[in-house]
């Protein structure tokens, strides 16, 4: 029983959170381990496979670093190059750093909602057991989040992208309540990663920062230079992505305009589909556990003259807008075109994280027990469909676009032992970047692609102006193309001579992987589309 002579708690949730300043990294053990047993899983899993094509895409900017490239900046070829500089060109490198990273991400969103969870409760007796209950909430939803399982996988950019995105929003989170001018400037460097990885970050940046205009509290903010040396980290790092681009002819705004923001033309029952789509894959990415615990944070009231404004409120406003407005402007963009799903991980891991911070929940213990139970079984249940595979080899139950693990390497190590038996002296290249990117990542030798291709190769374009040049004069050659169609119309304007020699297929076992098309390519077409003569070949 209480004494009356003991102390009172008399600290508000805003001064409560200054007290409570833990680092970065320091998180309860039991979590350090569950996340560290998920990131040995996924590369364990991985291990023996190749890269997909995206992975090999990246793998060929680290061999040629640029401050900018075709469909996104900088970032994700220069964070991979120590790594294959050091380690080697293999695939295990590449889920190495992605591994890594997602760690990193997983550990930023964890403190991300202990923090959130300290600053809900003012008494530290009520804070611990809080804590607590947040670090098994964050077990059961990270372990069951079929999105935190899934983006370690690959090292795509959407991996480079959400380490640097939680980072910034733990940050910047801290920034808020702190008024630390070294976290203001950690946060304004960490989201500039972010928009250097992947140009979509400006969305989830952009919702973060209007809170602090839009609220009362985050203007007073805004009277500091904190917040705004913060945005000129952001707006360097969007400048050079312009620059980039101005001396590239716009390539990433036409880029994008074209393949992810134009409308179609299409049916209003397609429209729809892809809308429900969409709410499913918020329902997979952030694991239904996360969407039945969570709830939105309070808005942040008018502040009353004399009244100390309320930074957790700005906190919890911003944390929501950056799961909300973004997922808004998804939903949005479904109605008039194809949207792909990854799109939703920052939004959908984020929200995780919140619902974290919540754990057990509002209600009866028996409701709270059998809403726990049924969400977290369903989330383990879609984690599992998604590791099975992976842990079988079974390329058959996976998603198109990841069976690309299989089957590449033994099918080109095939093809070069073709060539050399039956064309020696060829080159071995690919119509169209993502098959150029497969075939230099195995032949540990980047080409660019050839012949005409409305999506080339970054490295064709602008990496190395003589690059396709001699490529070009590199003949006789054989190319693999997507099909036989697509590969002769490429190919016809660009080579002279133009012999199909037929399907290669890719298989691992039983299963086709894919059926690309062969072509033996010789005498390239002079600038004006004429054949040089014979006597000058």
């Amino acid at each position: 029983m209480a004494s009356p002579l003991d102390p009172v708690e008399t600290t508000t949730a805003a001064e409560r959170i200054n007290q409570y300043k833990p680092p970065l990294w320091r998180l309860p053990p039991a979590l350090w381990l569950a996340l560290g047993c998920m990131a040995v899983i996924r590369f364990t899993l991985m291990l023996g496979t190749g890269p997909i094509h995206d992975e090999a895409y990246y793998w060929t900017w680290s061999q040629r670093l640029d401050y900018g490239y075709y469909d996104q900046p900088f970032l994700v070829g220069w964070l991979l190059w120590p790594f294959v500089s050091l380690l080697g060109d293999q695939a295990w490198v590449l889920r190495l750093a992605s591994g890594g990273l997602t760690l990193l991400t997983s550990a930023f969103l964890a403190r991300l909602a202990l923090d959130l969870s300290a600053a809900s409760h003012t008494v530290s007796t009520a804070d611990d057991g809080q804590l607590k209950q947040a670090t098994n909430g964050l077990l059961f939803l990270f372990i069951t989040s079929p999105g935190l399982w899934g983006l370690g996988l690959f090292y795509v950019h959407d991996t480079v992208m959400m380490t640097c995105l939680s980072l910034g929003l733990l940050l910047g989170t801290r920034a808020v309540q702190q008024g630390s001018m070294a976290l203001w400037l950690v946060t304004g460097l960490a989201l500039g990663l972010a928009f250097s990885a992947k140009v979509s970050a400006a969305l989830w940046i952009a919702a973060f920062g209007l809170a602090l205009l839009i609220s009362p509290s985050g203007r007073a903010q805004l009277t500091r230079p904190g917040p705004w040396i913060s945005a000129l980290f952001v707006l360097a790092a969007v400048a050079l992505f312009v620059v980039w681009n101005a001396n590239h002819g716009w390539v990433t705004f036409r880029h994008v305009s074209t393949e992810h923001l134009t409308a179609e033309p299409d049916r209003l029952g397609d429209r729809l589909g892809r809308f429900g789509l969409v709410a499913i894959g918020v329902a997979v990415l952030a694991g239904p556990g996360a969407l039945v615990l969570f709830r939105i944070p309070g808005w942040p009231a008018p502040v009353k003259p004399g009244k100390r404004p309320d930074y957790q409120r700005i906190e919890r406003l911003g944390i929501t807008l950056f799961i909300a407005l973004p997922l808004l402007f998804i939903f949005g963009l479904s109605l008039a075109r194809d949207v792909l799903l990854n799109w939703l991980l920052p939004s959908t891991l984020v929200l995780t994280a919140v619902a974290a911070s919540r754990w057990p929940g509002a209600g009866p213990a028996w409701l709270k027990g059998a809403g726990r139970t049924l969400s977290v079984t369903t989330g383990a249940v879609l984690c599992l469909l998604l590791l099975i595979p992976l842990a079988m080899r079974e390329p058959r139950w996976m998603l198109e676009n990841a069976r690309d693990l299989y089957g590449w390497r033994s099918a080109i190590a095939d093809l070069q032992a073709y060539r050399d038996a039956v064309y020696p002296g060829h080159s071995i290249v690919g119509h169209y970047y993502l098959l150029a990117s497969q075939l230099a990542f195995h032949q540990n030798h980047v080409r660019p692609s050839v012949g005409t291709d409305p999506r080339p190769h970054q490295l064709r374009l602008f990496a190395d102006p003589n690059d396709a040049t001699r490529t070009a004069q590199a003949t006789p050659l054989l190319v693999l193309a997507a099909d036989a169609a697509s590969g002769r119309a490429a190919l016809q304007d660009a080579y002279c001579s133009l012999r199909p020699l037929g399907p290669w297929p890719v298989t691992h076992g039983a299963v086709t992987i894919d059926t690309p098309y062969l072509f033996r390519v010789d005498r390239p077409r002079r600038a004006d589309g004429l054949c040089p003569s014979a006597q000058s070949k």
